[in-house]
């Protein structure tokens, strides 16, 4: 898998049940930010993902978030509006 033998160990591993957290980690150092996040996004569907707070951390360094946009798509989420806050 994209030559690197490390990452197929890696993928299997967390086929097999371990984290995804280190596959994502190393799609990052080798340059597939775009992997990386699909890779994330797909483990946080699971409801007892054990590096939950770690992946998404990795998705918005990935998509370069500012500081506050999670908190902020959560409360968009929750009361939906043009302002992005209560009404």
């Amino acid at each position: 898998m994209f030559g690197d033998p490390q990452l197929t160990f890696l993928a299997r591993r967390w086929l097999n049940g371990d984290s995804s957290l280190p596959f994502v980690q190393k799609l990052r150092e080798l340059g597939f930010d775009d992997e990386a996040a699909a890779t994330a996004r797909l483990a946080l569907r699971d409801p007892e993902c054990r590096d939950r707070e770690s992946l998404e951390v990795s998705l918005n360094e990935i998509a370069s978030s500012p500081n506050g946009w999670l908190d902020a798509l959560a409360a968009f989420a929750h009361d939906p509006s043009e302002e992005g806050g209560s009404s």
